[in-house]
């Protein structure tokens, strides 16, 4: 749980979280592969029907550069290319998903717990964006988040990581649609 890199500091994992790809609902895709997204995302399809879709010109939604799930998809989608030229920048994941929701050919992605009526989640390679599948690292999409101190911790910021990392801190975790780090009973 916890990790020393040389320039940034000691690394605290405290939660899992994952990216959902969100289709319209009206859109009949509700899986796609890892290669489909990235051909999706970089613009090399513009069609949905190249996709198993029905026909329709698609419509990326992503996050502004500066989001950190902005460049966790470009990375770990896209490996490292550009967006399709074409997408519409929406500046937080209510704004990508209530996009999505509106227009028939969008696709966006969000964190695992948003939801927005009118904006579907679709499977990546066979497999559902659930917090179970993230927690069983079987979802591709998933990621920590993490909090970093530039010493081992101790006083005050000690006791915020135990109580992160306690009962009580992974029931929030929890509830606020993250994916704890380990299950909880009750």
């Amino acid at each position: 749980l916890h990790e020393v890199h040389q320039t940034l500091g000691i690394r605290h994992l405290v939660a899992q979280d994952a990216l959902s790809v969100f289709v319209n609902a009206e859109n009949a895709v509700r899986d796609l592969s890892m290669d489909q997204l990235q051909g999706l995302f970089s613009g090399r399809f513009e069609d949905w029907e190249e996709v198993g879709g029905d026909p329709g010109e698609v419509q990326v939604v992503v996050r502004p550069p500066s989001s950190g799930t902005h460049r966790f998809f470009r990375d770990h989608v896209l490996g490292g290319q550009v967006y399709d030229p074409l997408a519409v920048t929406a500046p937080t994941t209510r704004g990508v998903l209530a996009r999505v929701a509106e227009i028939r050919g969008a696709g966006g992605y969000g964190g695992v717990a948003d939801r927005l009526e009118g904006a579907v989640p679709v499977a990546v390679d066979g497999v559902q964006p659930t917090a179970e599948n993230v927690g069983r690292g079987l979802y591709s999409l998933t990621r920590y988040l993490v909090f970093y101190t530039v010493r081992p911790p101790t006083g005050l910021a000690e006791r915020f990581l135990e109580w992160c990392l306690g009962d009580e801190g992974q029931r929030v975790v929890a509830d606020v649609g993250y994916v704890p780090l380990w299950a909880r009973d009750g």
